[in-house]
């Protein structure tokens, strides 16, 4: 899982909130989202719901020591609704691990009944899919030896000469 994460992860720089969403969509956030601390899962899945951005799962840097976080993306540029607009401050390093769409963030929602960590579900989807494509591998493999098997024991008779009496 580890390697999963180190080979997706990538840090990235966050533009202010002012400079990717209009002042129209930023009231509209606090009026109708109503982003709180503690839930920037719910905030970023929301935010991804309603103005169709990226929803982005992955870490931010708090006092040293890196936090789950989840934070949005509208192009390539990539903002905070909760760091700016609950808490009033900025985080200064943030590393993204899975970037995802709305669609994509309701399925899973509805699947786990939680907002957030996204990406351990969508690791253990990876691992569901790598296991199946294994098994399907095996059975081919099993298939194919019976096969030359049966060919091999055909040849073997073929190539025994004839009794003679």
């Amino acid at each position: 899982m580890w390697n999963e994460y180190k080979r997706r992860s990538k840090v990235v720089q966050l533009t202010p909130i002012r400079e990717v969403l209009t002042d129209e969509e930023i009231s509209f956030i606090l009026e109708y989202i109503k982003p709180k601390q503690h839930e920037c899962y719910r905030n970023a899945h929301e935010a991804t719901r309603i103005l169709g951005v990226k929803y982005v799962e992955g870490f931010v840097e708090v006092g040293g020591l890196p936090i789950d976080h989840a934070f949005n993306k509208r192009g390539d540029k990539y903002f905070d609704i909760t760091t700016e607009l609950v808490l009033k401050e900025q985080c200064k390093e943030y590393v993204s691990t899975w970037e995802l769409e709305g669609l994509e963030c309701t399925r899973i929602s509805l699947i786990t009944g939680v907002y957030g960590s996204y990406g351990r579900f969508l690791f253990d989807e990876i691992l569901k899919r790598r296991k199946e494509r294994r098994k399907r591998k095996d059975r081919e493999r099993h298939k194919l030896n019976k096969v030359l098997k049966r060919y091999t024991i055909e040849w073997d008779l073929l190539k025994r000469p004839a009794c003679v009496y």
